[in-house]
């Protein structure tokens, strides 16, 4: 019998026996083999499709088969491109002779280039947006704790309608005030924007995918708005707030070390799904079995990682895109965060410059300083120090905790002013940090009025730095 290999999440095993039972399965008996991975030559056929059966876990199948490689890609390039999956389902892919594809299972769905052996990592520019978006991209970030669902749509609209690049959303479950709070789910709102635009870029900053949502239903959903929008969704990540995770599922909160690894095995699992299909995950947290998303995305949807610290920062870089906050000290950007995340890059064997470095300005830009500083009060809560934070489930008592600060210490984390020379000279330090992706989060009620101004005084302004 012929040895072949058998792809689980970036381990190898190798056939060692087989055993028909019917025409539609096989019994498999495999054992895993450390190497068995570097044996594999180039012209490979990913995902020949037909489930296996071991121990009643279903495995994906890589096999040496160059001239059926040949003739698929062959007739895949011959297609037109609305007819390339049928081409993939067309395609029979023999396995020893017997099984073939049914009607309903496809090859890899875009012939992607699998992660790293061991890594899970996919190369950073295999993952960036469409060229069609310039070096340095101005976008807007959504304030979904502070807006209704349908104004806050609106609020992106005019984002791409004044000449913005991109518009990102956070994807908390409980707003930051319990009074006056809001807290629209992000998935079905960004399926809103993307078709109620034609042009920005769209995507989360951030989710977690590691708790109230299983990494597959990221993957999913993710991949669905790719299908929706290609070229123009990135999924932002991080490791999640104990406000957002613990109401709705009950958990106990976990310290900065395991959120920080569910992240990476939650990162590894989505990247998978959109790889490959009939996926067998056994991770430590998350489990999948022969699961298959049918609707990839025709584009790459980059993965970016928000990050605190070095450690979150290398796993950034290595993703492809780091995400993190303005406000805090010049060293924390300069020494840790963006260095590690170069790092990471290299060690992903990726380009240090050619990954995403987005950071959410805090920008309340408004006629006067008094008033671009009032703004600021409902956002309080982002003045308070981390370990002030730490573990606060309630947003009631987030806000309690936020009201004792005064105007000036509520509004400590925003660029508060109403010249836009001003606010220019304190933004431009952020772009000779090396940060090429500014997303502006304004704390401001009249978010359009913001909009507006920002897009006739600031913007034009950083684009000419």
């Amino acid at each position: 019998m012929r040895h072949q290999l058998a792809h689980i999440v970036g381990r190898d095993v190798r056939e060692i026996a087989g055993e028909h039972h019917d025409a539609g399965s096989r019994g498999v008996l495999l054992e895993r083999e450390r190497d068995a991975g570097r044996e594999v030559a180039p012209a490979v056929v990913e995902h020949a499709g037909a489930e296996r059966s071991c121990r009643g876990m279903h495995v994906c199948v890589r096999r040496h088969d160059a001239d059926r490689e040949t003739g698929f890609e062959a007739g895949l390039h011959d297609a037109p491109q609305q007819e390339q999956h049928e081409v993939r389902a067309r395609f029979d892919v023999e396995d020893l002779g017997q099984t073939r594809l049914s009607a309903g299972q496809r090859l890899d769905g875009h012939q992607r280039q699998p992660p790293a052996m061991g890594t899970g990592y996919h190369r950073a520019e295999s993952m960036s947006p469409s060229p069609a978006f310039p070096p340095l991209r101005l976008g807007y970030k959504a304030s979904a704790e502070q807006f209704a669902p349908a104004q806050l749509l609106s609020f992106g609209v005019a984002a791409e309608r004044l000449g913005l690049d991109s518009v990102a959303v956070s994807d908390h479950f409980q707003p930051f005030r319990h009074a006056g709070g809001h807290s629209p789910a992000s998935l079905p709102w960004l399926g809103a924007l993307a078709a109620s635009t034609s042009r920005v870029l769209l995507g989360t900053s951030v989710l977690t995918p590691s708790y109230r949502y299983h990494p597959a239903v990221v993957a999913q959903a993710f991949a669905t708005l790719g299908c929706l929008a290609p070229g123009r969704i990135f999924l932002g990540l991080g490791s999640g707030e104990a406000m957002n995770e613990v109401a709705p599922t009950g958990t106990e909160w976990p310290g900065a070390g395991e959120r920080l690894e569910r992240l990476r095995e939650a990162v590894s699992l989505i990247r998978e799904l959109w790889t490959y299909d009939h996926v067998h995950f056994e991770g430590t947290w998350y489990h999948t079995r022969g699961a298959t998303i049918y609707d990839k995305s025709p584009e790459p949807i980059p993965i970016w990682i928000a990050a605190g610290g070095p450690k979150g920062a290398r796993f950034a870089g290595a993703q492809g895109g780091l995400i993190t906050t303005s406000g805090k000290p010049s060293e924390l950007y300069s020494e840790r965060l963006l260095p590690n995340a170069a790092a990471g890059a290299a060690e992903a064997k990726s380009d240090p410059d050619a990954i995403e470095r987005l950071i959410e300005i805090k920008l309340s830009y408004a006629t006067d300083r008094a008033t671009a500083v009032a703004d600021c009060r409902f956002w309080a809560p982002l003045a308070l120090p981390a370990e002030a934070k730490q573990g606060v489930e309630d947003p009631r008592e987030l806000a309690r905790l936020a009201d004792e600060l005064d105007d000036e210490q509520a509004a400590s984390r925003f660029i508060c002013t109403g010249d836009p020379d001003e606010a220019v000279e304190r933004i431009a330090p952020y772009l000779e940090l090396g940060f090429n992706h500014l997303v502006f989060h304004s704390p401001a009620t009249d978010q359009l009025g913001f909009l507006e101004r920002f897009a006739a005084e600031i913007a034009p302004r950083l684009r000419a730095l």
